[in-house]
C-alpha cells in the first residue's frame, strides 16, 4: 500500500508541474502579459535608470575608452604621415624656388639698374648710358648694349635698366660707380645690380641688420 501511495503522489506532482508550466506558458504568451512587459520596459523612468546603469558600468566605460584611444591613435598616425609628407614637399618646393631664383638671377647677370638720372622728353636711354660710361672712363658704344629703357616706378624719377652684350662690360661698370660722386651732376646717380625679388629682399635685409659690416652683392 505504501508503494502504491508513493507512486500516486509522484504522478500527481508531475501532473502539477506540467499544469504549472502550461499555465506559465499561457500567461507569458498572452497579449496582456506582453503589453504589460512592454509598458514596464518602455517607461521613461525605466529607460533612464537602465541607461544610467549602462553608461556608469566599468565595462561600458572601458569599452568607450578603448574605442576613443584607437581612434585617436589612428588619427595621430595619419597626422604624422601627413606632416612627414608636408615636410618633404616643403623641402622640394624650397629647392625648386632656389633653382628658379638662380636661373632668373643668371638671366639678369648682364643687367644694371641706374637711378637718379633725370628724365627728358624724347630721350634715348642707350645714349644716356653710353655718355655716363664715357664719363667713367669706359669706351662703349651702342653695339655694346642690347637693350635699355625706363622702369615703372612710384618715384618721381624712373630708373633705367640697361643690358650689356658682354658680361665683362657690366662688371667693369660696377667698380667705377664710386667715381660718380666726384663728377658734377652725377652725385645723385646710383648703379645697382639687377637682382631678383628674392635676392633684393635678402640684400635689403642684410643691409638693415648688418649695418656695422660692409655688405656686398655677389657679382
Amino acid at each position: 500500500m505504501k508503494t502504491s501511495s508513493a507512486s500516486s503522489n509522484e504522478t500527481l506532482t508531475e501532473a502539477g508541474i506540467g499544469n504549472f508550466q502550461n499555465a506559465v506558458q499561457e500567461m507569458v504568451s498572452s497579449e496582456s502579459f506582453i503589453k504589460g512587459i512592454q509598458s514596464a520596459l518602455f517607461t521613461p523612468s525605466f529607460i533612464e535608470n537602465f541607461s544610467k546603469s549602462i553608461v556608469t558600468s566599468a565595462t561600458f566605460v572601458q569599452s568607450i575608452t578603448q574605442l576613443v584611444d584607437q581612434k585617436v591613435q589612428h588619427h595621430d598616425n595619419k597626422i604624422k604621415i601627413l606632416e612627414n609628407e608636408n615636410g618633404q614637399l616643403k623641402k622640394r618646393l624650397t629647392a625648386l624656388e632656389s633653382k628658379v631664383n638662380d636661373i632668373e638671377q643668371y638671366h639678369k647677370r648682364r643687367d644694371l639698374i641706374i637711378t637718379g638720372i633725370p628724365e627728358a622728353p624724347n630721350e634715348n636711354t642707350t645714349s644716356i648710358i653710353i655718355q655716363l660710361a664715357n664719363d667713367l672712363g669706359m669706351n662703349l658704344n651702342e653695339k655694346d648694349i642690347y637693350a635699355s629703357h625706363r622702369l615703372p616706378s612710384k618715384g618721381k624719377i624712373k630708373p633705367i635698366i640697361v643690358g650689356f652684350i658682354r658680361y665683362n662690360d657690366r662688371n667693369n661698370f660696377i667698380p667705377r660707380r664710386r667715381q660718380l660722386k666726384t663728377i658734377a651732376g652725377c652725385e645723385k646717380i646710383y648703379v645697382n645690380e639687377h637682382l631678383t625679388q628674392s635676392n633684393s629682399s635678402l640684400f635689403y635685409y642684410a643691409k638693415q641688420n648688418l649695418s656695422k659690416l660692409t655688405v656686398y652683392k655677389k657679382r
